[in-house]
């Protein structure tokens, strides 16, 4: 992964920290990992999602945290992130 990749990811944890409700301190390492993990698999425009409005933003955040299924580098519940690279 590249720098900048690691360095926006960072930017969109703090953002949700800072803006979605009930996303604690111990969910930031999940968070991390969960967008890193994501951005592997199915490649993410990275910048605009941190540039995007609340509601967006939030749709894609929690739907991968809620959605990410590690083991089969996917997600379940038929749930694709809005800022998904077209492939």
């Amino acid at each position: 992964m590249k720098k900048n990749d690691i360095a926006l990811i960072e930017r969109i944890v703090i953002r949700a920290a800072q803006e979605m409700d009930g996303v604690g301190d111990a969910d930031l390492v999940e968070l991390r990992e969960d967008l890193m993990a994501a951005h592997s698999f199915c490649p993410l425009r990275l910048s605009d999602l941190l540039a995007a409005d609340l509601f967006n933003f939030s749709h894609d955040v929690s739907g991968i945290t809620h959605n990410i299924t590690r083991n089969r580098n996917g997600f379940g519940n038929c749930f694709r992130p809005r800022f998904a690279r077209r492939q």
